[in-house]
């Protein structure tokens, strides 16, 4: 089975931005909580039970926000590496939503060719994933809903 060229490309656009964004985001993996972070997972009894997030009948503002930290909670406790590794993980999954959204955008809406939309994409989502109004929302666990 032969890869495409733009599909072994973007491959390899996906490892290399995960990579680099893990890089740039991974000096913060073993930083305590920081302000309201403590309130979150301390001060929020319900998380320490991801059963009180799989009913629908439970469900509330914020519930996946509030899954994700009890699904936190149950890998690690109280322990802020995972917190601060997943909100990386769901930063990295953003950005590749916004190399998405960028190269069927342009695909779709201009006459350019595969080529000029796979680098455009890639600058795109490098400035999203790498801009530093995003350190706040991917360092501060409790910034993960923003």
């Amino acid at each position: 089975v032969k890869l495409s060229f733009t599909r072994l490309t973007t491959l390899n656009i996906f490892v290399a931005l995960a990579a680099i964004i893990f890089l740039i985001y991974a000096n913060g993996l073993n930083t305590p909580f920081q302000s309201d972070d403590e309130r979150h997972i301390y001060g929020t009894p319900q998380i320490t039970n991801v059963n009180n997030y799989t009913s629908l009948s439970n469900i509330g503002y914020r519930h996946i926000n509030g899954l994700s930290f009890a699904l936190n909670y149950q890998w690690g406790q109280e322990n802020p590496f995972g917190y601060h590794l997943f909100n990386i993980l769901i930063h990295i999954c953003t950005t590749f939503l916004v190399f998405f959204i960028a190269r069927l955008t342009i695909a779709k809406g201009t006459s350019w060719d595969e080529d000029a939309a796979l680098k455009i994409a890639l600058i795109t989502a490098l400035l999203f994933g790498l801009h530093p109004i995003q350190t706040e929302t991917v360092t501060y666990i409790s910034g993960r809903p923003s």
